[in-house]
């Protein structure tokens, strides 16, 4: 029977450790997608006009928006930062855990990855077709 509480008490507590993550992920989603983007001011009077290392990224890149590195004459923009990769991880952290101990635990697991998935690919394919 305290075996059973027990158990009950650390399902309680990571379902609310999920509804917190999944919280925050939907806010940074919601924040980042429903904002319009601004367009940076230009401040010419901050720009640098050394030649940048190979690899090394653009300091005139404002906060908030994806970073640029020059590679050679290549401009690469890399993505902005995501919590979907987290999802991902923990949810193959509890699935793995879950075949080891509880089948509650695989429950949590695939929802996490689900999740974490839906949410990398929707960001990716969002920023592809606006151009970010």
């Amino acid at each position: 029977m305290r075996l059973l509480r027990r158990l009950l008490q650390v399902i309680k507590g990571i379902g609310l450790l999920l509804a917190t993550v999944v919280k925050a992920a939907i806010a940074t989603v919601r924040q980042r997608h429903e904002e319009p983007a601004r367009p940076p001011r230009p401040q010419p009077h901050l720009r640098q006009e050394r030649e940048l290392a190979p690899g090394e990224p653009d300091p005139n890149t404002p906060p908030g928006e994806p970073e640029v590195i020059r590679v050679g004459g290549d401009t690469i923009t890399l993505p902005a930062a995501s919590v979907a990769p987290v999802m991902l991880a923990l949810g193959v952290a509890l699935l793995l855990f879950g075949i080891a101990t509880n089948i509650g635990y695989c429950v949590i697991g695939i929802i996490l990855i689900a999740t974490g998935l839906g949410t990398w690919t929707w960001e990716a394919t969002h920023e592809q077709r606006h151009g970010e």
